[in-house]
């Protein structure tokens, strides 16, 4: 039987790098499975964006996420150049992505 948190997870994914393939020419990598800091990641020329992808409940745990994530990066505050860090998050019900980048 399939899990459905898997599943809205995976299509979030796939979503999301459709998103960043049509809006922004990039070539993205979905990180199947994944349990570590990056989901999806998008290369174009000059730079690479490391997207973590989450679902959540409320608006009030998105905002938890994101200042979590500015607090404490996975990769540090200062990545190597051309290097973005970036959480974006989905309320469960909801097309709204709130994110942050660092």
């Amino acid at each position: 039987m399939p899990n459905p948190n898997y599943e809205a997870g995976r299509r979030l994914e796939f979503e999301r790098r459709k998103f960043y393939e049509d809006a922004y020419g990039c070539t993205c990598y979905r990180s199947a499975g994944s349990h570590g800091p990056v989901d999806v990641t998008c290369i174009r020329p000059g730079e690479v964006m490391l997207l973590q992808l989450k679902r959540v409940s409320s608006p009030a745990e998105a905002r938890l996420l994101i200042r979590r994530f500015k607090e404490s990066p996975p990769f540090g505050h200062e990545p190597p150049k051309g290097v973005l860090q970036r959480l974006e998050g989905r309320v469960k019900g909801s097309k709204e992505i709130l994110s942050a980048t660092v």
